[in-house]
């Protein structure tokens, strides 16, 4: 890296997509205390957003961003599973829990 900081619509780049990714391993962690004590509509929802959270940071590091879930399964769709940049696998455990 060059050092020079890039800008996404407006925030840094690098932190944005480090934060994101941080809010996914959050995510899971709280999934895994909302089994533990037998809330498992919570952890669900904790799995959905820590799945959430890491497709847009795959989608904030090639420069696309939505506040539309549909919209972001979508750009994984085309860009990283039809692609086959990720696994068969793991491409339709993502589409089937999103």
């Amino acid at each position: 890296m060059s050092g020079k900081m890039v800008y996404f619509m407006g925030y840094d780049k690098d932190a944005l997509i480090k934060y994101r990714k941080e809010r996914s391993a959050e995510s899971i962690q709280e999934a895994k205390l909302a089994i533990e004590n037998e809330m498992l509509f919570n952890a669900e929802n904790r799995i959905y957003y820590s799945i959430y959270y890491i497709v847009s940071a795959l989608g904030i590091k090639n420069n696309f961003s939505t506040s539309k879930h549909s919209q972001l399964l979508g750009l994984f769709n085309i860009n990283f599973f039809k692609t086959k940049i990720v696994s068969i696998e793991l491409g339709k455990n993502i589409l089937q829990r999103f």
